[in-house]
C-alpha cells in the first residue's frame, strides 16, 4: 500500500531505538544490515547504529514513494514467516535510483544470526 511521506514517517517514528533488517538496493549496492534506528528526520534523513556502536546515515530526502504493504514485501508462499517474523516492514523508494526497505523485529533483541 502507498503511503504519504508523513504516513511513512508516522508509520516509523514508533520504532525508534529498535533494531531492523535493512535493505538497501540500487544498481551498484545491494546490502542487508542489522541496525539500530536512531532518528529519523521530516526530510528523510535516517540514522542507525550497529550494536558495536558503529554508525550509518542515509538521507532519503530525494524519495518519491513510501511503501508499507506486507503483500509486495514478501510474496504469497513466504507471507506467513514474514509475519511471524517481522512487527512492520517499510519501503522508500527514490525512483529509479534506490530502495530502501526496514523490517522491524518482533523479537526485541538483537538477532545473532
Amino acid at each position: 500500500m502507498e503511503r504519504s511521506k508523513k504516513e511513512f514517517l508516522s508509520d516509523i517514528e514508533p520504532q525508534l531505538g529498535n533494531f531492523c533488517l535493512v535493505l538497501v538496493q540500487s544498481g551498484r549496492v545491494n546490502l542487508e544490515l542489522w541496525l539500530r534506528l536512531d532518528s529519523l528526520s521530516d526530510n528523510l534523513l535516517m540514522k542507525f547504529s550497529r550494536h558495536d556502536g558503529e554508525s550509518l546515515s542515509l538521507d532519503l530526502e530525494g524519495a518519491t514513494r513510501f511503501e508499507r504493504d506486507r503483500e509486495s514485501l514478501a510474496p504469497l508462499a513466504t507471507r506467513k514467516h514474514f509475519d511471524r517474523a517481522f512487527e512492520l516492514g517499510a519501503c522508500v523508494r527514490v525512483e529509479g535510483t534506490l530502495a530502501v526497505t526496514l523490517l522491524f523485529s518482533k523479537e526485541e533483541k538483537f538477532p545473532t544470526s
